[in-house]
């Protein structure tokens, strides 16, 4: 049910079905959730976790590394009674805690899919997460069912450098890409949503470049708290 997300306006809030965008294809990392500093600093925060301190810089040593190449290389200097693969494992679980109990919402972004969830507005989510991530997440955040639905890049086949998640996810929804606005703060991803003929709009994050995403971006919000801008598009 909607029952958290403004009740059941879909039948009565569309403003007319003239409205060119009819569903919004939200992106979850640095556009819903604060979560990108989460990722900056996963490795050492992971074995602080454990209580392990993790040498300097090791994080933007990580980067550089394969998921495979990153569970040996903690195994090796950090955890040598483990396993690769259980080190591996550990990590995952501790990301998955870290969506379910801490990462908190952008500001706005609670107000926004709510809001254009009770204006009849389909909502969606693309992805490069995995559903262990998003769920609990959203549940704790009181809007997991104002989505129509979830979908993953690793569902998709193919990151945001190529199509296939925003396609599938317009496919899911019943429209076509120029009906659906996809909502981004990354210009790879913003880029490819554009050239695949989709609505764009860009939302700032720390972490992103601003001025590389305008380049891409049909409209731009400050925050998902201007959501209401939406509307009148």
């Amino acid at each position: 049910g909607y029952s958290v997300c403004g009740g059941t306006a879909a039948s009565t809030g569309r403003g007319g079905e003239n409205r060119l965008i009819k569903g919004i294809i939200f992106d979850m990392d640095g556009t819903l959730l604060g979560s990108m500093p989460y990722w900056r600093s996963v490795s050492s925060n992971f074995l602080r976790s454990m209580g392990i301190v993790p040498e300097e810089g090791l994080d933007r040593k990580m980067a550089t590394f394969s998921i495979a190449e990153g569970g040996a290389y903690l195994q090796q200097h950090y955890l040598p009674h483990m396993t690769p693969q259980a080190v591996n494992d550990a990590v995952s679980a501790y990301i998955a805690h870290v969506y379910a109990d801490e990462i908190e919402a952008k500001v706005g972004a609670v107000e926004a899919v709510r809001g254009l969830r009770a204006q009849g507005i389909r909502i969606a989510l693309a992805t490069a997460s995995e559903r262990c991530h998003t769920d609990p997440a959203f549940r704790r955040l009181g809007i997991y069912d104002c989505f129509d639905g979830i979908f993953t890049c690793t569902q998709a086949g193919r990151g945001k450098s190529h199509p296939d998640v925003f396609l599938l996810t317009a496919r899911e929804l019943g429209l076509e890409p120029g009906e659906c606005a996809v909502v981004e703060d990354a210009p790879h991803a913003l880029q490819t949503a554009k050239n695949a003929g989709f609505i764009t709009v860009a939302v700032p994050d720390a972490d992103m470049d601003w001025e590389e995403a305008q380049k891409y971006a049909d409209h731009s919000l400050a925050s998902l708290l201007d959501w209401k801008a939406v509307l009148t598009w």
